[in-house]
């Protein structure tokens, strides 16, 4: 397999198949019609006009779907000329690489749908791209504007004039709603032994996520075995199941960061929301 790859997807029948029979397959999966316009809604209210408003396109982010297999690691933007763009960036294994190397359109799909929510939501992008890598490797999507409007038959950002309106183009894409559930535990280190500790602060949880998701600035991380004391932050998706986890911790200059994964990138987030992590612990079991 070439280690690095570009797919650039402007066919419009043949994506206007891939996106239709998605949405034959996954319409029917949300829970009920209230909870998707609510995602319809949340979506709408952080549209932005501008590529360049890095917290608004890091808020559409956190709303949008994974990909099956993949994980999230940060996102870039291209501003300094045209065409203007958002760069998504998630880390696979190297079998899952394989599948997307292959273009097959159940692979691909899912990250088409989050394109045309992207491209209708954010007024001046010219382009989406999506890179999975696996260290060594990567395979890259892109999909434009032109391909966006030749889809829907106009303007895709006529479908941003409302919630309305934005919910006709979800029921169009198949795309589905996201819920997640949180849990955060305390993990402490003396010598060889390691004790955690549970907590239930759901709403917590997400803030810290979204205050990382928000940041299109990464790191790479550290092996998070070495640390003394981190707090681990899973987040599961409703209806397949698939837990995330995410460590936050200290840096050695104290500044809070979020890590993806045990050797993933970090990112720095919020003082106030580190400092209100510690405090629930102190309240809950005085650790």
């Amino acid at each position: 397999m070439s280690r690095n790859k570009k797919l650039i997807i402007r066919n419009s029948i043949l994506a206007a198949f891939v996106i239709l029979a998605a949405a034959c397959t996954f319409g029917g999966t949300v829970n009920s019609q209230e909870n998707t316009f609510t995602h319809a809604q949340n979506l709408w209210n952080a549209r932005t006009q501008y590529v360049g408003n890095n917290s608004a396109v890091g808020k559409l982010l956190g709303l949008l779907s994974v990909p099956d297999g993949a994980k999230y690691s940060h996102f870039e933007l291209q501003t300094g000329e045209r065409p203007y763009g958002i760069k998504i960036v998630y880390d696979v294994s190297a079998e899952v690489l394989k599948k997307y190397d292959a273009a097959d359109s159940r692979i691909i799909d899912p990250f088409q749908k989050n394109a045309l929510l992207l491209l209708a939501l954010v007024g001046n992008a010219d382009q989406i791209t999506a890179v999975f890598t696996d260290g060594s490797g990567e395979m890259s999507f892109i999909n434009d504007r032109e391909w966006a409007d030749e889809i829907v038959g106009c303007d895709v950002r006529d479908y941003a004039e409302s919630p309305e309106k934005l919910q006709e183009l979800i029921d169009f894409s198949g795309t589905e709603a996201v819920s997640h559930q949180y849990s955060i535990a305390k993990i402490r280190r003396n010598g060889g032994a390691v004790a955690v500790y549970s907590l239930q602060n759901e709403s917590l949880a997400e803030e810290i996520i979204m205050d990382y998701m928000l940041k299109s600035a990464a790191w790479e991380g550290i092996d998070i075995n070495t640390l003394e004391e981190c707090y681990l932050i899973s987040q599961t998706i409703s209806g397949s199941g698939e837990t995330f986890d995410f460590y936050a911790y200290l840096l050695k200059d104290g500044t809070p960061v979020l890590q993806s994964g045990k050797k993933g990138r970090y990112t720095v987030i919020s003082r106030e929301l580190y400092s209100r992590l510690g405090e629930s612990f102190k309240r809950k079991s005085g650790v």
